[in-house]
């Protein structure tokens, strides 16, 4: 079958940058969502393959550069170390070595010069004492303001499927264009959906405004289409719909 990585895997396939370990903590208590002093919120989960990262809550800007809801901004390994995103002054980003510690009701995430091969740099201050600033250099303090969802958090289809339409139906001499509009799951995203109509799978897919369109032959009279959407963490939700020509 086939169908389109949705445009929503590239906050989760990104290179990760080696760093070294840093401060002790028990990784079952550190997801969570974290707000710095400009108001961005950061929400840490637990990925698939054992790390945490930390994303977007929201829509948000970080040095006056446009952030998307649900874009990730931290990559934590569990012991301490991993990489968090730094924005240029012309909005450029990339991921630089970082430490994560946490505390006190607080993270501190110190972060290095991307453009430097130098260690993140260190801070013996007191826990909440430092700024909280996202995206730059050096060592800022973020507040943990709600505790995270697991990722087992039992979600169901219609938390990710929210509409699906057709539009002008076209029964020779071209396909119909069908529609699906899919919600952002902040603790298990949607990486994949796919899209049939009347056994059928979609030949094409592209992102329309808040919705992906596929563009399908259809028939007089019933269309069964059908949606399958897989997430970050393995689960496989489907819907179904019938839609008439």
């Amino acid at each position: 079958m086939r169908g389109i990585w949705a445009g929503m895997a590239a906050t989760v396939a990104l290179a990760l940058t080696p760093a070294g370990a840093g401060a002790d903590f028990g990784v079952t208590s550190i997801a969570g969502t974290y707000q710095g002093d400009n108001g961005v919120q950061v929400k840490v989960y637990k990925s698939s393959n054992g790390k945490y990262l930390g994303d977007a809550a929201q829509a948000t800007t970080i040095g006056g550069c446009a952030v998307t809801a649900g874009h990730t901004l931290w990559i934590i390994d569990g012991n301490g170390g991993q990489s968090a995103k730094v924005y240029g002054s012309d909005c450029t980003d990339n991921f630089a070595q970082a430490t994560f510690s946490f505390g006190g009701g607080y993270v501190r995430v110190c972060t290095a010069d991307p453009s430097s091969d130098a260690p993140p740099p260190s801070s013996d201050a007191a826990m909440g004492s430092l700024p909280g600033a996202v995206g730059t250099t050096g060592c800022n303090d973020l507040k943990q303001i709600s505790s995270g969802e697991s990722p087992g958090t039992p979600h169901t289809v219609g938390d990710y499927v929210k509409n699906i339409r057709r539009g002008r139906c076209v029964l020779k001499n071209g396909p119909t264009d069908f529609f699906v509009r899919i919600a952002t799951v902040a603790d298990d995203k949607a990486v994949k959906v796919l899209f049939s109509n009347n056994g059928h799978s979609a030949q094409a897919g592209d992102r329309v405004g808040k919705e992906f369109r596929f563009d399908l032959p259809a028939k007089k009279g019933a269309n069964h289409v059908k949606v399958t959407v897989k997430t970050f963490h393995g689960k496989t939700y489907k819907k179904t719909k019938t839609l008439y020509c």
